[in-house]
């Protein structure tokens, strides 16, 4: 029996969303508060002997409560996620590391598959409208795609990518039918 692609259900969608906000001149007051609170609230912690961990420190922007994540070595940036785990941001010093623009931004599935893309971007948008240009690069997409079909006859080299070297990292199946494929880095 030969599938007909127009017999196939597909339900496909994004997991991830990872993108740049493009900061602006005011980005460097926001940086600087968002160290200070930081700075307060383990202050707090350690003049009441409280013991802590990175997430019991929160900052605020623009009314937004946000917990920290921790700071990573390799890019500066000071990560936090919002309180529903809809997405995590990273801030970074504008001195350091000036190949990367100043906000990094991941958005979760919870987010994407909740409320959608657009209204968690407006959302972002708001918080951060004084502070960024508005433009967003996209460096990353995790996507998904359920069909029931099997997938055999798909190759790496159908994938399209602007990296010179990539490779297929896992296949998941039987000895007959693929029914995960994974290319790229992990």
């Amino acid at each position: 029996m030969t599938t007909v692609v127009e017999d196939i259900k597909i339900v496909s969608g994004i997991d991830a969303l990872y993108f740049f906000m493009e900061s602006n001149e005011s980005y460097e007051e926001l940086f600087l508060e968002l160290l200070d609170q930081r700075q307060d609230c383990i202050d707090r912690f350690t003049r009441n002997g409280v013991d802590y961990k990175s997430e019991d420190i929160t900052v605020e922007i623009n009314g937004c409560a946000l917990f920290a994540l921790g700071r990573a070595t390799g890019g500066g940036f000071y990560w936090f996620k919002d309180i529903n785990g809809f997405f995590r941001i990273g801030f970074k010093d504008r001195n350091k590391n000036k190949s990367l623009h100043n906000i990094q931004v991941q958005l979760y599935a919870q987010a994407i598959y909740t409320i959608g893309i657009k209204s968690v971007l407006e959302y972002l948008d708001n918080i951060l409208a004084a502070y960024t240009t508005g433009v967003k690069t996209v460096t990353r997409a995790d996507l998904n795609a359920f069909v029931a079909c099997d997938f055999a006859y798909l190759s790496k080299q159908m994938f399209v990518t602007r990296k010179k070297i990539f490779r297929e990292r896992d296949t998941v199946g039987s000895k007959n039918s693929i029914s995960t494929l994974y290319i790229g880095q992990k």
